[in-house]
């Protein structure tokens, strides 16, 4: 039996100890994340309404289901794959009742049992499902499947119907129910019912000369001029999302481009959106087992409604690799973007976010 990577479980659940036990402090945290991340959606796309996010939970599992109808061979045979998948979508919605039922927190519009997203946690356990039976023969299955989950998510947060909170715990959700389903299910039918071709197969691990797509969310912490914040010149915070790709250069360094989009918030209650392109280098390399150390260094060009100019950013992350073409990152960093207010040409935040990585 091959052996599958569950460290990054346990490091999830390591986290949400800590989370616990910090609970005020965690809570503060995210209510500003949401916030501001729904001020991006409100500024962007206030009326937006779409019904597809019900469409695009279920299209991971069935183009898995579709493959496997039309002879494309997956890992496992019929009877393991049901036995699999019926595990997994157990402990799913066990765990999503539990959470949603337990965990107090209201949609956007005052609706309860916000927390987490049951859409993105079916599109998360659906895409996890396509990726552990056919990423084997080509991680563009499992981008695939990644993808339509991640564009479900994102219509969530743009249909106003969850926070970005709830739709990242979904996704949390739905990946570790599919390989909790998968570990059961390796238990009861053992080395029964695998494709031999992929028992014969070198499903690779991540491999830092493979291009990457990454997609992150980041929060801005804006130090001093607390004069300038509370009279409205300067923000006081910031959160976003960004998309970012890199192209290796040899085992270590590497050529980098991110685009983000955010929202800086005033504390009158209104908001200004901020829009970067950058691009620049990066390095990584092994700490010890599966973690991995890297830097980037980044310069380009910003718009909010205050100012248009130069933008630059600098920033350091510790990565665990998850497997197959995965990874996952925490990072801290530094930027500074063209903002003439308050006496100053230039806005300087400290930056804390987490992303996951794919590679080809």
């Amino acid at each position: 039996m091959r052996k599958y990577p569950y460290i990054f479980i346990k490091i999830l659940l390591v986290t949400a100890a800590l989370a616990f036990s910090c609970g005020h402090a965690c809570a503060q945290f995210i209510h500003g994340f949401d916030s501001d991340i729904r001020a991006l959606r409100d500024n962007v796309a206030g009326n937006f309404s779409t019904e597809y996010d019900d469409v695009l939970q279920l299209s991971p599992a069935a183009l898995a289901y579709a493959l496997k109808a039309f002879g494309c061979e997956s890992r496992s045979g019929w009877d393991r794959m049901a036995v699999s998948h019926g595990i997994s979508a157990a402990a799913m919605i066990s765990a999503l009742s539990a959470c949603n039922y337990g965990i107090r927190h209201e949609t956007p519009g005052g609706e309860p049992h916000s927390f987490p997203s049951g859409h993105t946690s079916m599109a998360f356990m659906a895409a996890t499902m396509l990726h552990y039976e056919y990423g084997w023969r080509s991680p563009w299955w499992s981008l695939t499947g990644y993808s339509l989950a991640s564009a479900t998510g994102l219509l969530r947060i743009l249909n106003d119907s969850h926070w970005a909170s709830d739709v990242i715990g979904g996704a949390i959700l739905g990946i570790c129910s599919t390989h909790l389903g998968y570990w059961l299910g390796d238990l009861i039918f053992k080395d029964k019912g695998l494709n031999p071709e992929w028992c014969r197969s070198s499903w690779r691990e991540f491999r830092e000369t493979s291009p990457c797509l990454e997609i992150g969310f980041e929060r801005k912490f804006i130090p001093g001029r607390e004069a300038a914040k509370d009279s409205g010149e300067l923000p006081f915070r910031g959160s976003g999302v960004y998309v970012c790709g890199t192209v290796p250069l040899n085992g270590w360094l590497g050529l980098r481009a991110k685009g983000s989009a955010g929202a800086l918030m005033f504390k009158d209650g209104g908001s200004s959106n901020l829009y970067s392109l950058r691009a620049g280098a990066s390095a990584t390399g092994r700490l010890a087992g599966p973690l991995l150390w890297e830097t980037e260094a980044l310069a380009g060009y910003s718009s909010c409604k205050k100012s248009d100019g130069p933008d630059f950013s600098a920033a350091a992350s510790l990565n665990l690799l998850c497997g197959e073409y995965f990874k996952l990152k925490m990072q801290m960093g530094w930027e500074a973007f063209r903002y003439p207010a308050a006496g100053r040409r230039w806005l300087n935040s400290a930056t804390a976010g987490c992303s996951a990585s794919f590679s080809f």
